[in-house]
């Protein structure tokens, strides 16, 4: 069940009980407790009639007439003793109400009788809040009982409760009969109540009868509903029946005419296929006509996959028809891993890509062979000629040296050919490396091939900084 009842279930609990039961044992006594528990309940279910457990502490100062909470207390060491024994020590309020509370979770039936004669005065508003608390539970194993039950309790609890109670039972009504959870919606008078429980019917229904759930949501647009509310259950619905029967969503969402939920979906669907079988979610988006959705598909492959399955999605995105920006993007951190598992074949594959390409795909290729093996790195580095696959590996070795070897970091800035790419590393030096070594940094890149307005550019920043950094050093 979704979040959205335990929500509910906490916020009316929490309402109606927060502010009248006593305060409740420590934990560590729980504990004991429960480990009683565990060490007399068999004994204690073995017990004969007559020596089941009786609650003569409560009696004293009574005489022969026990009081109602002594009464149902007594009835419940008959029914289960084992919440008996969890509870014999607790105040007379506390105990009641957990009796009541572990009643609703093992016999909810026998829970509603007690709740019945249960004492008001000494439950006071918890009562109500017991109420919901029984729905949801009993809801779980038998929701009919469950309906049956609070159709005779309207007299008894607040709207706000029979909603929340009907909303917990209609949920799970859904499982096994969603017609009829459906029809028990004309019941929920609030709202808000009523229509995120009917969302949540859906979402269960689409999961054990994904064509009755789909029919039953296109028989919604006779009504008023409006169409962004149908369209909204439609997406949540699919994403559910997504999860459950991937290859059969596929084919629903490729038939969409609705472009923006078609592309939606289509990436839940990519996303979900690649687990399953990523050869089969490459064919899938590829076959998509939407090339916003084929992209959408293809990014979320790519996002789920590239760390695990690198080779794969490198080899699919360089099958693409076109090789666009956004295959370069998508194929970087692809390529780092791919680097990282196989050297030689991220090599390869990067001595052919596009030369447009080459120094950020580059840049992937050096991390991963960084983190592999750094001499194997720095051979491989060293032995690239003057172009584009060394402007990228170059730029990756100045960033690494920024603090540990500024001075080294300058002459791998010098081996990059690209101006652009190379200005701007070594604006990134001068503006990141540590203050103490920027006298020497500045003698160096003024001995660098650099354009009388790049220098002046670098030497007012470094000028900047060593004013920041030393000027309270500075006597007025």
């Amino acid at each position: 069940m979704k979040k959205w009842i335990g929500y509910l279930a906490v916020g009316m609990t929490c309402f109606i009980i927060g502010t009248t039961l006593p305060s409740r044992q420590s934990s560590d006594r729980s504990q004991q407790a429960g480990l009683e528990v565990n060490r007399t309940s068999n004994s204690a279910q073995k017990r004969p009639k007559q020596d089941t457990p009786r609650i003569e502490s409560f009696a004293i100062g009574t005489g022969n007439q026990l009081s109602g909470e002594e009464h149902l207390l007594n009835q419940l060491a008959t029914i289960d003793p084992s919440i008996y024994e969890r509870i014999q020590h607790q105040t007379k309020a506390n105990a009641l109400c957990t009796m009541l509370e572990e009643l609703c979770r093992v016999n909810p039936a026998e829970a509603a009788r007690l709740l019945a004669n249960a004492d008001d005065a000494t439950l006071a508003t918890s009562k109500t809040a017991l109420y919901l608390q029984l729905a949801q539970q009993w809801s779980l194993t038998d929701p009919n009982a469950a309906y049956a039950w609070i159709n005779t309790q309207k007299e008894n609890i607040s709207p706000t409760i029979m909603n929340g109670s009907l909303a917990y039972i209609a949920a799970n009504m859904a499982m096994t009969t969603p017609t009829k959870a459906i029809e028990l919606l004309g019941s929920i008078s609030d709202k808000s109540i009523h229509e995120m429980t009917r969302s949540e019917i859906a979402n269960t229904w689409v999961v054990n009868d994904h064509e009755g759930a789909f029919k039953w949501l296109e028989s919604l647009s006779q009504t008023d509903i409006p169409n962004d509310t149908l369209n909204r259950y439609y997406a949540s619905m699919m994403k559910t029946f997504i999860s459950v029967d991937p290859f059969k969503a596929a084919q629903l969402v490729e038939q969409l005419d609705a472009f923006d939920l078609q592309k939606n979906l289509s990436a839940h669907v990519a996303a979900k296929l690649s687990q399953v079988n990523l050869q089969g979610a490459f064919n899938w988006v590829n076959s998509l006509s939407n090339e916003e959705s084929r992209l959408a598909g293809i990014r979320e492959i790519v996002h789920m996959q590239q760390s695990s399955h690198p080779e794969e999605v490198v080899n699919f995105l360089l099958t693409q028809p076109k090789f666009t920006a956004q295959t370069q993007h998508l194929l970087i951190k692809a390529f780092e891993t791919l680097a990282f598992n196989d050297d030689a074949y991220a090599i390869d594959l990067l001595e052919r890509l596009p030369k447009s390409a080459q120094p950020d795909i580059a840049e992937s290729v050096t991390y991963g062979l960084l983190s592999k093996d750094e001499r194997f790195a720095m051979e491989w580095i060293n032995s690239q000629p003057p172009g584009q696959i060394l402007d990228g590996a170059a730029g990756v070795m100045v960033l690494e040296r920024i603090e540990s070897d500024p001075l080294g970091a300058i002459e791998w800035a010098n081996k990059i050919t690209d101006q652009t790419r190379r200005n701007k590393l070594l604006r990134d030096l001068s503006a990141y490396a540590r203050p103490e070594d920027l006298p020497a940094i500045q003698q160096s890149i003024n001995r660098s091939n650099l354009s009388p307005i790049q220098r002046t550019l670098i030497d007012e920043l470094i000028l900047d900084r060593l004013r920041d950094t030393y000027a309270s050093y500075v006597t007025p």
